[in-house]
């Protein structure tokens, strides 16, 4: 019986726990209103220069591409949550790694080493050397640092590759070519013109696919893997007959592409249209926890009731009103504990079988869960409430209510007299508290508790009930 009393205590906690596991989150619109909390930590943005693919085409660009990349950056910096670090900045921590600068001569002079071959007709070493440039301005994220230099390279590894007669990497290498720098192209009665031919075949086709450049939606090796930086890259595509000049934006994150998006460069408000999905599809954010002010207490006094809903006196149910006071101690976030201590006075039964008021002390400490939701605190805790109910007189002799003291109407046995005596058992709150103003803040309670142990026989147990408090939090 006692073992089933407890597993409904337990069931009863579960539900009075949901609604504040189950309450609605704030959205990230209303907490940007409300501003951020100190110390908030923004997921750091790192956009870098925008590629710009529109010289493929046969059409001028427009001056209109550059300006809405500008100000899509400026839209995007608007939201506070957010670090966004601007292409100069972005520049600056790339070159800013680990012997970047060593490493950056060296791949020039790679390149210019290819290149000297080439000129010198050694193309076996220039396409080899011009191989080694690419791939270590590749590992140098260069092409957003020099374009031009990472085109000329290309190109020179192209030319090299197609006197050779390697068609296929000479076509592959004029592509990237192409992609690093679109304003590139190859000179009549300067350039041979099986050359001039390849390298136009090559831009005809990457004018008509528009491949992302190779590396260009992946995390860098360099840049260290974080879940709260992403990587921002922009290419500004050509118009054809069937689209316009676009920007086209992908948000990279160490575990992989997070958004790819295109917008119109002519299309209204394509700056905060994109601005803001590119915000939605990026974390919030989280505030760093103050360990100072995690830690807080909480005092409170005030009236309480309860009745005992196990009564085998035979006087029916009974009221017993009095004062509680109780501490609650936060130690870390949602995770509290608690101790409250309750005395009251009962009163008489409808029939007033009871024949003196029962005074009840009833004490509780537990851990439980605490959640905070704007003025707002639920908490729920279960523990261990220790109480004495106090010496109980009961009769049924109706002479006795009238003549206690003449032992004619009232005989000694027709009084029972219980001492009183000392329970311990299982105790569940759960309560909800306002702020009113500064830490002053109005609680109310509701507990229950089943009693497990006895010292001595008592008819009274499972106390419920509810109490009212005032309290002030220190922090």
């Amino acid at each position: 019986m006692k073992l089933g009393l407890v597993l409904r205590l337990v069931a009863l906690f579960t539900v009075l726990a949901l609604p504040a596991l189950a309450a609605a989150p704030i959205s990230d619109a209303q907490r940007l209103r409300e501003g951020l909390a100190p110390g908030f930590r923004r997921p750091v943005v790192l956009v870098y220069p925008a590629l710009d693919a529109r010289p493929l085409g046969a059409t001028a660009p427009s001056a209109a591409g550059s300006e809405l990349f500008d100000a899509f950056i400026a839209a995007l910096s608007q939201y506070s949550n957010l670090d966004v670090q601007p292409p100069a900045r972005t520049l600056a921590r790339i070159k800013a790694r680990n012997a970047w600068a060593a490493r950056e001569q060296f791949a020039r002079s790679k390149s210019e080493e290819g290149q000297e071959d080439y000129k010198q007709v050694r193309l076996d070493a220039a396409a080899k050397h011009l191989f080694e440039a690419a791939e270590l301005y590749d590992d140098l994220e260069y092409v957003h640092v020099d374009p031009r230099a990472v085109a000329r390279t290309q190109l020179s590894r192209g030319l090299a590759l197609r006197e050779k007669g390697d068609d296929v990497d000479a076509n592959a290498a004029f592509t990237r070519a192409l992609q690093a720098d679109a304003r590139l192209r190859l000179r009549e009665k300067y350039d041979r013109p099986d050359c001039i031919a390849a390298f136009e075949r090559a831009r005809t086709a990457l004018l008509v696919e528009l491949p992302l450049p190779e590396g260009f939606d992946k995390w860098p090796k360099a840049e260290p893997a974080s879940t709260d930086t992403f990587l921002l890259r922009a290419r500004l595509l050509p118009a054809d007959d069937k689209r316009p000049e676009r920007l086209e934006v992908l948000v990279i994150a160490s575990g992989g592409v997070v958004l790819p998006d295109v917008q119109p460069v002519a299309a209204p408000d394509a700056a905060g249209r994109l601005a803001a999905r590119v915000w939605a599809s990026l974390p919030f954010g989280r505030a760093v926890r103050d360990k100072r002010s995690a830690n807080e207490v909480r005092l409170d006094a005030g009236f309480t009731w309860f009745v005992f809903g196990e009564n085998d006196l035979g006087t029916g149910i009974f009221n017993n009103v009095g004062a509680q006071t109780s501490f609650n101690w936060t130690l870390a976030r949602n995770i509290g504990l608690q101790a409250s201590f309750k005395v009251a006075n009962s009163g008489r039964d409808r029939e007033e079988d009871l024949r003196a008021d029962i005074l009840t002390f009833r004490g509780f400490i537990g851990p439980g869960y605490e959640a905070r939701f704007g003025p707002w605190r639920l908490d729920t805790h279960v523990g261990i409430e220790v109480a004495s109910p106090g010496r109980i007189v009961t009769t049924d002799n109706v002479y006795c209510k009238q003549f206690p003291d003449d032992p004619r109407f009232c005989p000694e046995g027709d009084v029972s007299i219980d001492d009183r005596t000392v329970v311990v058992g299982a105790g569940l709150t759960a309560g909800a508290s306002y702020d009113l103003v500064d830490d002053i803040y109005l609680s109310l309670q509701i507990d229950a508790s089943e009693y497990l142990y006895e010292v001595t026989d008592t008819a009274l147990g499972r106390p419920v009930g509810a109490a009212v408090s005032l309290g002030y939090r220190f922090r």
